[in-house]
């Protein structure tokens, strides 16, 4: 499925005898991918025919505040390399858009690192750690604070957290999520400990 939404670039290319090079910037509004939606993008971008870099790139997602930093092969089975990172993510925006309806509320933060090949979707690998505190007007609202860090994975396009020890007001549980990009719902996996 295609993306949707708008983006808009300025820059200057320049010709010279090892080709091109381009500096320019690029901002968004409202993209969409697999109903999931990020607003109001912007990065940096240089560019020639051997590489694409993309610096400084931010977008609101979830509530929160998405960065990235990565470089591309534009080429099919070209290398493609990103660092990403996310803050203040809301944790019941990110359950609803995997298929879960629940009266968890949590603000959320992702570290990690993706790889893979242009046009090469199962090539795809990253690794990050995360971290979730409660909202303080969880209870007030009729909702439950979760608590909970771990680590994330990318195999493909299947994604995995896993949190040894997640907290929900008293109670403790081991947690495993699983989750194919472009496939529903959500897997949720628990085992209480207390």
């Amino acid at each position: 499925p295609p993306v949707t939404g708008k983006l808009r670039g300025n820059g200057r290319v320049r010709f010279g005898r090892e080709g091109w090079t381009m500096l320019g910037q690029v901002h968004g509004e409202r993209l969409v991918y697999e109903g999931l939606e990020a607003s109001a993008p912007e990065a940096d971008v240089a560019a020639s025919e051997r590489s694409v870099e993309i610096r400084n790139l931010v977008a609101s997602a979830f509530g929160g505040k998405l960065t990235a930093e990565a470089t591309i092969e534009p080429r099919r089975g070209g290398e493609v390399r990103a660092k990403v990172a996310a803050d203040s993510l809301s944790l019941d925006e990110l359950l609803k858009a995997g298929g879960l309806s629940t009266r968890l509320d949590g603000r959320g933060s992702v570290e990690g690192e993706i790889s893979g090949r242009m046009g090469e979707p199962d090539t795809l690998r990253g690794t990050g750690t995360f971290r979730v505190v409660p909202e303080e007007a969880a209870a007030s609202r009729g909702r439950l604070g979760a608590e909970a860090s771990g680590e994330i994975r990318l195999a493909g396009l299947a994604i995995t957290a896993s949190a040894p020890a997640a907290r929900v007001g008293a109670t403790t549980a081991a947690i495993l999520a699983e989750k194919t990009i472009g496939r529903r719902p959500l897997r949720l996996k628990m085992q209480i400990s207390s």
